[in-house]
């Protein structure tokens, strides 16, 4: 964004729902950084990660899949006592999805951080629907490795080498490293489709109205 500062895309969306719980504390941007913002409300502090989803109704087992790297950096941070991490997945029609990220899964949550407890979707918390809560006692613990939370880091030493490297660099503070790294990824970037905006049968002009969630 020029003559201010970059935010990701989705801060736009998430923040106007951020600030109805809390104080919002925003993270400077950094690829060390695990959250994006902070809430700050009810005795709570809430570590929030924006990320797109291209399909954002996927089962929560998806999500975990999908989202697995991101999960776990969340997962890394200390979560004692008020101190929690979510998940904030938002589409390109600006609709949003919450996860609570726990020890062994995450818990979809509503835009207020509580799971609510009327729902019967078993799509809600991680874990196989099938199994019941007394069969759960009897089964065996079986250990898996989860994500690796520092592997976007290592893709980003990776890519910096091999440019490095391509370039005949050899000091690995070179400024123009970091240009080279930003028009390869330019070149790589596909062009963005534009959409035509129709206006709706009734008349508001509104191109949103009816619009479903598929890509």
């Amino acid at each position: 964004m020029k003559g201010g500062t970059y935010m990701p895309k989705g801060f736009a969306i998430a923040l106007p729902v951020a600030t109805k719980r809390g104080h919002v504390m925003i993270f400077i941007p950094s690829l060390f950084n695990l959250g994006d913002f902070l809430i700050v409300g009810g005795g709570a502090f809430v570590i929030v990660r924006i990320r797109f989803a291209e399909k954002l109704y996927l089962d929560i087992h998806d999500i975990e899949k999908e989202f697995g790297t991101t999960i776990a950096g969340l997962r890394s941070v200390p979560r004692p006592g008020p101190v929690s991490c979510e998940l904030w997945l938002y589409s390109r029609y600006g609709s949003l999805r919450y996860f609570r990220i726990g020890d062994a899964g995450i818990d979809e949550v509503d835009c207020n951080g509580r799971v609510p407890t009327d729902s019967t979707d078993r799509h809600r918390k991680s874990g196989n629907p099938e199994i019941t809560a007394a069969d759960e006692k009897t089964l065996p613990e079986t250990p898996v490795a989860p994500p690796d939370p520092y592997e976007i880091f290592r893709r980003w030493h990776r890519k910096r080498n091999a440019v490095r490297k391509a370039a005949g660099i050899r000091d690995l503070l070179d400024p123009r490293i970091l240009d080279l790294m930003c028009r390869e990824s330019d070149a790589a970037t596909p062009p963005q489709k534009r959409y035509r905006k129709t206006p709706s049968r009734n008349g508001s002009g509104d191109p949103s109205a009816g619009s479903g969630e598929g890509i």
